[in-house]
């Protein structure tokens, strides 16, 4: 048996503040989004949890969050790992810049806090003060959910064998409920005290909360993961009012929630209500943890990289950059494609030329690169880490940025615990890793290279990753077993 306890803390927006898309003003606040602080210790281990339906994986973000949690709680700072819904209806915490939250993956960048930056990092010190002297012992259960009515895997495939990003419009065009190869996992964890109360829900499940999100008319709200969240802390109210829940996103590279760019939040709200009904179905077949440990632990993973284009290909890529800016810029409606990427029309063309700076900007990089002749001494891969740990049967996988949905399924087939969860967005950002069979395509998630300062992924991609995060559980479960 362990111990744990937790708090929770909101987050308000204010219309008018910046968002996180591109120095654009928050045109309404119409909720807060929701922090939930864990902690959990054994007589080896302490970890604590902060997830979040803010953005908070940057290296700014992240460090400043550690260093808080480690000064308020006494751990160390590798004892303190955060986990983000993702949700794009988020405040904006620090004046980062966008690339921050793209992939930039520079350990010294510092985070200059916005107003609710601020906001966030008086409450989250103040929840971790005495957090510790708090907890109480707890046993695991666990339960399996399926949910396949609000999520589409939004990597699509033409007759050529190019790939294209799925946006809403062509979703409905391959029929009203499609939803293509998805990860349908739904699991729910419930930490009980030794009255049977229910202390700590933890949800997991696998898809980019953007139904009310659009990038020109941007909002602050909790997106269908905080409303299911919600729904599912007042089902299980205890003595003491709604039951602390965290949200653990999957790995959503390649999975979003239906009516992306839609900004229907009526549509958001009845897809967390669906997803809080496949976890109270779910609750109904809870069934204690065989195993009453915790245990955690952290490994790096060196994930291979591909070398930058000659400069030829990278000159007709500029090329290509600047005739799609130009045309973009004068009002051309046409302008939905270039090097590979695909824009819908529910964007205005000015904000379409906004989208490609990132290419451009990795363009002329990778350009000074090739011309200095560093581009071939540049390292052949990027190290990234994942934390892993254990309650009861259950193994939470925590990798950074967005893997894909095939990484994660990786993770579970390897993994030898009852119930594993693989996570993305965990600590920090490397934008988006595919798995070994997604490696190498030119859509959106597939070449997100374009908005970091590293060339493409090589094969096997996202696939060491996956291996590595499965190895430390089962380290962790032959250890502690």
């Amino acid at each position: 048996m362990f111990k744990a306890a937790v708090r929770t803390f909101d987050v308000h927006g204010h219309a008018g503040e910046e968002s996180f898309n591109y120095g654009k003003a928050v045109d309404q606040a119409l909720e807060p989004n929701r922090v939930t602080v864990c902690y959990f210790e054994s007589d080896r281990d302490k970890l604590c949890l902060i997830a979040s339906h803010t953005l908070t994986h940057t290296f700014g973000l992240y460090n400043r969050i550690r260093a808080v949690i480690s000064r308020a709680m006494d751990i160390r700072p590798d004892q303190v790992v955060t986990m983000s819904s993702h949700n794009h209806c988020s405040v904006r915490l620090s004046w980062e810049p966008q690339s921050a939250f793209w992939g930039e993956y520079r350990r010294d960048i510092q985070a200059e806090l916005t107003t609710c930056g601020r906001e966030f990092f008086a409450k989250l010190e103040k929840a971790a003060r005495g957090l510790a002297n708090r907890t109480v012992p707890v046993t695991v259960s666990w339960a399996m959910g399926h949910e396949r009515r609000i999520h589409y895997n939004r990597k699509g495939r033409r007759a050529d064998g190019t790939t294209y990003f799925m946006r809403e419009e062509e979703r409905l065009a391959l029929g009203k409920d499609f939803n293509g190869d998805i990860d349908d996992h739904a699991p729910v964890i419930v930490l009980h005290d030794e009255r049977g109360d229910p202390v700590l829900v933890l949800l997991h499940f696998n898809a980019h909360p953007a139904t009310a999100f659009h990038p020109e008319h941007p909002i602050v709200c909790g997106e269908y993961a905080q409303v299911a969240c919600d729904i599912v802390s007042e089902h299980l109210a205890r003595r003491n009012g709604p039951v602390p829940v965290a949200f653990l996103q999957g790995c959503a590279g390649d999975m979003n929630s239906k009516g992306l760019l839609t900004s229907d939040l009526a549509w958001a709200k009845r897809q967390g209500k669906q997803l809080a009904e496949t976890y109270v179905k779910a609750l109904r077949s809870l069934k204690p943890s065989a195993s009453q440990s915790f245990g955690f632990a952290r490994d790096i993973a060196n994930v291979p990289l591909s070398r930058f284009p000659s400069l030829a290909a990278l000159k007709r890529e500029r090329a290509e950059l600047e005739d799609f800016v130009r045309r973009a810029k004068a009002g051309d409606e046409d302008t939905l494609s270039c090097v590979g990427l695909n824009f819908t029309s529910r964007l205005s063309p000015l904000f379409r030329a906004k989208l490609v700076a990132a290419p451009m900007k990795w363009n002329s990089y990778a350009m000074k690169l090739r011309r200095s002749g560093e581009a071939d001494r540049a390292s052949r891969f990027l190290e990234m880490e994942t934390c892993v740990f254990r309650l009861g049967d259950v193994a939470v996988v925590g990798m950074p940025g967005e893997p894909f949905v095939g990484v994660a399924r990786q993770v579970r087939r390897q993994c030898i615990a009852p119930l594993t969860i693989p996570c993305g967005y965990t600590n920090i950002s490397f934008g988006y890793l595919p798995d070994g069979p997604n490696c190498g395509d030119r859509e959106y998630m597939s070449s997100f290279y374009r908005y970091t300062r590293h060339p493409d992924y090589r094969k096997p991609a996202g696939d060491v990753l996956a291996r590595t995060g499965a190895q430390a559980v089962n380290r962790l479960f032959e250890a502690n077993d």
